[in-house]
């Protein structure tokens, strides 16, 4: 008992150590080397009062965190850029790459949140960042400034595609079920067609087409943006028309006028701008692109197109119901 004593007197007994840890509970020493258990794994949702279902909430999350990853990407090489541009545009390109840096952070936050927002968990450590992006890891040291502008012009079209992608696969469901109440509305012979904005949207709208016994090939459907399933939906007839607007025109041109601005050669970038468009407020020098209207009658032309400029496979889209159409037409796998 008396060895107990002394050893409780000696370590200070209880109410000593109490007394510390209150101190460190309430005191200005920052808690160091601290650890907790996950609280939430990435992947999964928290319940949150917003009246959209978990699956959906889930496939926005996703498709966000996706595009996130190659936005934080996007942003780190206008940063790696920044300081390593050199030449005679130095100053210039200096300028510019950093700005638009601070743009893409600006996106960036709004992503993260907007995950956040649907009880997600926004991709976020630069070493889950890199396992996730699709944006192609570029050499560590400098490379010629022309590839550093076709490099970030590459990214931006990745981002551009991940980005049609979830509208796609997002738009179809609420378009779904827009339609389906359309048809009950209106009853099956109550309307002559579907115009809708793009492909994701007209696919939503024969689904439900579909789903009231409806054959899509009597009502044309037209969407914009040839995705994939578009074009298949094309080639067996369920859809009418897509609009094809090539990527590398609209980026090329873009990075012209980019260059010819930033290097202060104002009469070369208004005979690219020819063009005025109205944004509401005023008349914008422009530069207005021709799209393709891709239906069946001319799809041999115009998918042959898509696949000589590398937006879609053909092997993609000679698959499955698409296949015996894509015989027919010569187009090759």
């Amino acid at each position: 008992m008396r060895w107990s004593t002394r050893s409780m007197i000696r370590s200070g007994g209880p109410q000593r150590r109490r007394g510390a840890e209150a101190q460190r509970r309430t005191g200005s020493q920052p808690l160091l080397h601290q650890r907790g258990k996950e609280i939430q794994r990435f992947g999964e949702l928290r319940l949150l009062p917003i009246a959209l279902a978990h699956d959906a909430r889930a496939q926005s999350c996703q498709l966000l965190n996706q595009i996130l990853a190659d936005s934080i990407i996007l942003y780190n090489l206008y940063k790696k850029h920044h300081w390593l541009v050199r030449g005679p545009t130095f100053y210039q390109l200096h300028l510019l790459l950093d700005k638009h840096a601070e743009e893409q952070l600006k996106l960036i936050d709004l992503l993260g949140e907007r995950v956040q927002t649907l009880g997600g968990v926004a991709i976020a450590d630069p070493r889950h960042v890199a396992e996730v992006t699709a944006v192609p890891r570029p050499p560590d040291g400098v490379e010629e400034v022309p590839a550093m502008l076709s490099r970030l012009l590459e990214a931006h079209e990745i981002v551009i595609e991940k980005v049609r992608d979830a509208i796609a696969a997002t738009a179809g469901n609420q378009a779904q079920t827009e339609m389906e109440q359309a048809i009950t509305a209106l009853g099956t012979n109550g309307f002559q067609g579907v115009y809708a904005a793009n492909d994701g949207t007209a696919g939503g709208a024969i689904a439900a087409m579909n789903g009231q016994g409806i054959d899509p090939s009597s009502r044309p459907v037209t969407g914009q943006d040839a995705e994939l399933a578009a074009v298949q939906r094309i080639l067996t007839g369920q859809q009418y028309m897509t609009a094809y607007k090539a990527i590398k025109p609209e980026a090329g041109q873009a990075a012209e006028l980019a260059v010819d601005l930033v290097n202060g050669n104002r009469s070369a970038a208004d005979s690219l701008a020819k063009q005025k468009t109205n944004n509401g407020q005023k008349d914008v020098a422009s530069i207005i692109l021709t799209p393709v209207a891709v239906t069946k009658a001319n799809a041999r032309q115009t998918i042959s197109r898509m696949i000589s400029d590398g937006f879609l496979k053909a092997a993609d889209i000679c698959s499955g119901p698409a296949a015996s159409a894509c015989h027919q037409l010569g187009l090759s796998q």
